[in-house]
Parts: C-alpha cells; structure tokens; sequence
C-alpha cells in the first residue's frame, strides 16, 4: 500500500516516522543534520558518535544529537522489520539514496556496527545496496521478534 504520490513513502514508513516525531525526534532532520556532517565535517560526526568508553559524553549538543540518532538507527530497524514481514515492498525504495548515505557514513558504521551494536541497520544496509542479505540473519531476526512476543 503506498501513499500520496506527493511523499511516495509507504504509508507504513509515514506512521513510523510519525510514532517517532512523537518521541520528539525528526528523523528525516537528524538524517540531513548526519548527512551534511558526513560531507562537511566527518571528524566532528566521528566526535559525536564516539564510544562513551573512550571519551564522557557530557555537551547538552551531544547528548541530544546521540539520542535523535539512536531514534534514527530505530527507525531504520524498523524499516528492515517492515522488509523481512513484507509489510514494506522491494518496490517502495525513493528513499533509498538518503538512508544509504546515513549507514554508510562510516562514522555512523561504527556507532551501529562496533560502539553499539544493532542487529538490524547492516541487512538494511546491504538490502539497500542490493546486495544479499543472509537468510539466517532474516531467520535470527524472526526468531527473536517471535520470542518477544
């Protein structure tokens, strides 16, 4: 099921972001803010996104920009959920060019991938690039959905 032709994002994309917005989080405005410190300032992005092992995170600034992110990375967690169930089709990928450029910033790679790690952001990251993404990681990740519940 898709939306107006005006946003072109699947309508369960557009409740999402709307459940989010309501925790207080823009995704798509600390999507842009990560994408344009990606291209401008990477080493500020890599500050941000630190270990809180390897340095405190202590800036009023910081703290809020690593929570909009957690929200962001849930988000597309999210997404990759919306895929695996089939609620979210292979057809529905406008907005491929933006989350890509999010998940693979490789500061961002890190927070997700090493720092804090979450199990959901890389098949959505391989999905997007369309590359194979491991049946047994779809596999974990229904196993783990269906043991919540």
């Amino acid at each position: 099921m898709r939306s107006s032709a005006k946003s072109e994002m699947p309508v369960a994309l557009l409740s999402l972001k709307r459940m989010i917005g309501k925790g207080g989080t823009d995704v798509d405005d600390i999507a842009q803010k990560i994408t344009a410190l990606s291209r401008s300032n990477s080493t500020l992005l890599s500050r941000r996104l630190r270990s809180h092992l390897l340095e405190a995170i202590e800036t009023d600034v910081d703290i809020d920009f690593r929570a909009k992110t957690d929200d962001l990375i849930s988000f597309y967690s999210y997404v990759e959920i919306g895929f695996i169930t089939g609620s979210i089709s292979s057809s529905d990928t406008l907005f491929v060019g933006p989350v890509l450029e999010v998940l693979t910033a490789p500061p961002v790679r890190r927070f997700y991938e090493t720092f804090y790690p979450v199990a959901l952001p890389g098949p959505l990251r391989l999905r997007l690039e369309r590359r194979p993404v491991m049946a047994s990681v779809k596999s974990d990740v229904l196993s783990q959905l269906n043991a919540r519940n």
